[in-house]
């Protein structure tokens, strides 16, 4: 549930433990210098990365959860991956069915996948979660291909 975050970037980092978090989410600075905080995702809100640049179309082709830490699931995660306008654009609920620590699992994506249209940016949705247990990755884009339009005259 929680990432942490070097500037304005959330970036998963396993440097330090997790803080104590006043109530649900919110933040916490780890350190005096502010280079290193945790910073409080709600997965059912989505997580949104940064905006494609407007001249430029993000197609992904392959998508995958890689898992690090994993204790027995009770239920399994369901994942929706689009923008904030079209959230299921590129996955619409996929079950994320990983039953180990070092395993991955391949989102089925359309082909020819839609793109990310400049101005937008790609959103991961959770629509369930796990009643129980615990299984903790990395979402990697692992192939995708641009297409770029004209930039306009400054």
């Amino acid at each position: 549930d929680y990432s942490t975050t070097t500037g304005i970037h959330a970036t998963p980092t396993s440097t330090a433990t997790e803080p104590t978090w006043p109530g649900a989410g919110g933040s916490e600075d780890l350190d005096t210098d502010g280079d290193n905080s945790w910073v409080g995702i709600d997965w059912y809100d989505g997580y949104e990365t940064e905006s494609v640049p407007d001249w430029l179309t993000f197609h992904p082709t392959e998508i995958l959860f890689v898992c690090q830490s994993f204790s027995a699931l009770t239920g399994t995660p369901n994942i929706s991956i689009g923008t904030p306008t079209a959230p299921a654009l590129i996955v619409d609920a996929d079950d994320v069915t990983i039953t180990g620590a070092l395993q991955s699992f391949r989102f089925t994506l359309p082909n020819p996948c839609p793109g990310i249209a400049g101005g937008e940016s790609m959103l991961i949705t959770m629509n369930t979660a796990a009643s129980a247990g615990q299984c903790l990755g990395r979402f990697v884009v692992s192939g995708f291909f641009v297409e770029t339009k004209a930039r306009a005259a400054a």
